[in-house]
Order: structure tokens, then C-alpha cells, then sequence
């Protein structure tokens, strides 16, 4: 959701691929420093050690990180294909008004 909000104002096709890369890239690396900090690296009840965390928890760390990394890829995509679409409605509805 955030990265088709994000996304949605660039311009070109290319453009918001490399885009989304990037915002991909940089969402996967502030998720992997926050949770280093708020489930390793600070002290309180719930703390676990980075085996605990980075280990204990495949496959579903990386089924996480994965998705927040994917998640604006496909959001620039996805607003390529609802662009497409939109031209695809418009065109049958202006041949119906004739």
C-alpha cells in the first residue's frame, strides 16, 4: 500500500522499477537494523540472541524480509497493469457511447 502511494507519481515505466529497488532496499535494511535492535540488541524480557532470532525463526524471518524487499516491486507493477487497464476501459466505454 505505502509503496503504490510512494510510487504512483513517478513517470516512467524504468523509472519506478529502479525506484522500487531502491525503496525495496532500503525498507529490507531498516526492518533488519530495527528488529537487531528492538528483538537482540536491547535489553528486556522478550530479548532473544541472534540465533534465537535469525535462526529459530526460518523460515519466517526470511518469508518477511522477503516480502517487505518485494513489496514495492510489485507495487510499481501493479500500477502498470491498472494503467493498462484503465486505457483498456475507457476505450470499450467510448466505443459503446457512439
Amino acid at each position: 500500500m505505502f509503496g503504490w502511494l510512494y510510487l504512483r507519481h513517478s513517470t516512467r515505466t524504468l523509472e519506478k522499477q529502479s525506484e522500487a529497488l531502491r525503496l525495496g532496499f532500503f525498507w529490507l535494511l531498516a526492518t533488519v537494523v530495527i528488529d537487531l535492535f528492538g528483538w537482540v540488541l536491547l535489553p528486556h524480557p522478550w530479548q532473544m540472541t541472534l540465533d534465537q532470532f535469525y535462526v529459530g525463526y526460518q523460515p519466517w524471518i526470511s518469508l518477511t524480509y522477503l516480502v517487505i524487499f518485494i513489496s514495492p516491486i510489485l507495487a510499481a507493477q501493479s500500477g502498470r497493469v491498472g494503467g493498462a487497464l484503465r486505457v483498456r476501459i475507457r476505450l470499450m466505454l467510448s466505443r459503446v457511447g457512439r
